[in-house]
């Protein structure tokens, strides 16, 4: 086998095992919401409260997940240094884009060094650039092949 193994398991159970000619996203940020850096309190005090902050984390996961999948990059998979919430992971699932989370940034380095592809270091995916075919790289090697 060409490459690494990466003895990590697929965030979700009901995510595909294997995925050939992948396009792997290798990503830094966490899927996860923004933590406040400062103290703050939130009373929530009836459902309608509830429903609209629900409603803005659901749009904040949906639009993390669209970064990764409708980028023009291609990406049909997804690998990240940090975890994901579990509202993301089923986002990531429903959107057909297997996730390896808890990766370490020295594997993140081998897998991009190994495909050819590139770290998108982008802070909590705030980021300028777009993902093209520049950023992402096709990796042939499947868990398959080995």
């Amino acid at each position: 086998m060409r490459g690494i193994i990466l003895d990590k398991p697929i965030s979700h159970p009901q995510m595909a095992k294997s995925v050939t000619d992948a396009k792997i996203a290798i990503l830094t940020a966490a899927f996860e919401p923004l933590k406040p850096k400062t103290k703050h309190k939130l009373d929530i005090t009836s459902a309608a409260d509830y429903e609209k902050l629900h409603e803005q984390e659901q749009a904040y996961f949906t639009s993390m997940v669209q970064k990764v999948k409708d980028s023009g990059s291609g990406a049909n998979m997804v690998i990240c240094q940090w975890g994901f919430d579990d509202e993301a992971n089923h986002l990531l699932l429903q959107n057909n884009l297997p996730a390896v989370r808890w990766v370490g940034g020295v594997e993140l380095e081998l897998i991009a060094i190994a495909t050819g592809g590139r770290i998108l270091r982008v802070p909590r995916f705030e980021f300028e650039e777009p993902w093209t075919d520049h950023n992402l790289r096709f990796k042939f090697a499947s868990a398959d092949s080995r």
